[in-house]
């Protein structure tokens, strides 16, 4: 019998107890608190069709339970008309005194004006569900307001990179190329009206200038813009050359433009002259005409230069030679000077002498036979550029078979 009674008074403290905490739950359910909530919205980028922006939010569950977040959605309105719905989640809990961090991106349309601002709402509910049977949920709805106007007021400049590189030679200027690679830093679209490149030699003397057309350039992005044009043929003197390139970048977006201006510095090094004349070929042609005399044979010489290029050259110790060839031995009979002249720029230039072989040259000179097995005819000449008083060797060979005769 005791022990019947003890039984029943303990299953009554027990019930008494559970009744005394759930109501205790209950009350402290009936009283949670709504979670802390941080939002940042940050624009990635702006341009003349959307904002794309991130949105983090981070919640911290004050309460000593559970707390269920459901449907937690960001709707973003523009003042143009534009409405962009975004969900992070549909379900998610968070523990008992920690936080949850959610993020999202969003493609905001401008319906085809740019916006001046956003209005971004963040909506959903936070609720708590207990036993499967009290439960309550509380409406989230936060607004926050986004300038797109005040995204513009911290345009930065591009960042740019310069590379240049010297082609055709003429006789008063060079060709140069340059190539402008540009980063827009910015998390909106930039444009570009043009580049200014102006060339200066190491004291600061103007050698010549070039315009390259520019454009638009994407948020987060790069670009390259290449322009050519000439400047002084005095620029090969110097040992490094100063670039400097200018222009203005400008934005807008909705009612607001502004530019800001921009120019970087660069040097590069003048190239080596074997280097940039090393492409300048020219064809070279040499003709004989022979005639005996009475003092000799007689060689009349004919020596051709094609200069294809747009500078003019000036040609110095045109020198001819007269040899003698049996089977694979030469001997020198005669030489002679055609002094020197001008090698005009795209033309084919001329120069003409004459060789007079006595015939006792003509002989071998450890027997054999009379007529040689050919005649080789060579010219050489020092191609000047006369500018820098630099030179380069020009020389071609002829060769007449006499082998027939023999």
């Amino acid at each position: 019998m005791k022990k019947t009674v003890f039984t029943v008074v303990a299953i009554m403290v027990m019930i008494a107890i559970n009744v005394t905490a759930g109501a205790l739950i209950f009350l402290d359910i009936q009283f949670f608190q709504t979670p802390e909530t941080t939002i940042r919205i940050d624009l990635i980028e702006v341009n003349l069709v959307e904002a794309v922006i991130k949105l983090t939010v981070e919640m911290t569950n004050p309460n000593h339970f559970e707390l269920l977040i459901k449907n937690l959605e960001l709707i973003t309105f523009t003042d143009t008309g534009g409405k962009t719905v975004q969900t992070l989640i549909k379900d998610e809990h968070v523990s008992p005194l920690e936080s949850k961090v959610f993020t999202a991106t969003a493609h905001v349309g401008f319906n085809g004006a740019t916006p001046g601002f956003l209005r971004s709402k963040l909506t959903g509910a936070v609720g708590v569900n207990f036993l499967g049977f009290i439960k309550k949920t509380l409406p989230l709805d936060i607004s926050i307001i986004t300038s797109v106007e005040n995204v513009i007021q911290s345009l930065s400049s591009p960042i740019l990179h310069v590379e240049a590189d010297f082609k055709e030679v003429t006789q008063e200027s060079v060709n140069i190329s340059v190539k402008v690679d540009v980063y827009n830093p910015n998390t909106f679209e930039i444009y570009v009206e043009s580049f200014l490149v102006n060339v200066e030699t190491e004291t600061g003397e103007n050698l010549g200038n070039l315009v390259i057309k520019g454009g638009e350039i994407a948020a987060k992005s790069s670009l390259i813009y290449n322009g050519t044009g000439r400047i002084l043929f005095k620029a090969l003197e110097s040992k490094r050359l100063m670039i400097n390139v200018s222009g203005a970048a400008g934005a807008k977006v909705a009612s607001i433009n502004k530019s800001i201006p921009f120019y970087v510095d660069a040097q590069i090094k003048t190239p080596d002259l074997d280097t940039l004349l090393s492409d300048m070929s020219m064809d070279a042609v040499i003709r004989g005409d022979y005639k005996a005399s009475l003092n000799g044979l007689i060689d009349y010489i004919t020596f051709e230069v094609n200069n294809p290029h747009k500078i003019t050259f000036l040609a110095r110790n045109i020198t001819v030679r007269l040899y003698r060839v049996d089977d694979d031995e030469e001997c020198l009979i005669a030489e002679e000077s055609l002094g020197e002249g001008i090698i005009k720029a795209q033309d084919v230039s001329s120069f003409n002498g004459k060789l007079v072989v006595p015939y006792p040259k003509l002989l071998p000179l450890k027997g054999g036979r009379l007529i040689p097995d050919g005649l080789k005819v060579a010219v050489k000449a020092d191609v000047v550029l006369p500018v820098f008083n630099y030179s380069v060797q020009l020389g071609v060979v002829g060769y007449q078979d006499l082998r027939p005769f023999n």
